[in-house]
């Protein structure tokens, strides 16, 4: 459990990271390069929710804790992988980014208090 709430912190960090670039290409759109900049951010967004999942999943299946189902870790990877290819563009719409933004950090949070009430 040790290494899936590491990577459930690791996960909420690239959730952040999304926020943060999107509301800092939303006051000033910066110029990027799509090879330099956005492939491998958008790539480690991908990495992370991959190898959150291949370890989240068999846990909910099997613990099923309180208000977690694996469709909802399934829709948050899914939010921060969107949000990650977004975040470059600040003229996102801001309610849609930021619903999912909030959507995917409650359920990382619960993720987390799950893991630690197990401990």
């Amino acid at each position: 459990m040790k290494e899936l709430k590491q990577k459930t912190e690791r996960l909420q960090e690239q959730n952040e990271k999304n926020w943060q670039k999107y509301l800092a290409n939303r006051e000033n759109q910066a110029e990027f390069d799509f090879y330099q900049d956005m492939k491998p951010f958008v790539d480690d967004a991908k990495e992370l929710a991959d190898t959150f999942l291949q370890e989240a999943i068999p846990w909910v299946n099997e613990v099923h804790p309180h208000y977690l189902t694996e469709m909802q870790l399934r829709q948050c990877c899914d939010n921060i992988q969107m949000t990650a290819v977004n975040a470059f563009n600040g003229k996102s719409f801001y309610k849609h980014f930021h619903d999912h933004y909030e959507s995917s950090k409650y359920t990382l949070e619960r993720v987390y208090r799950s893991l630690e009430e197990a401990d």
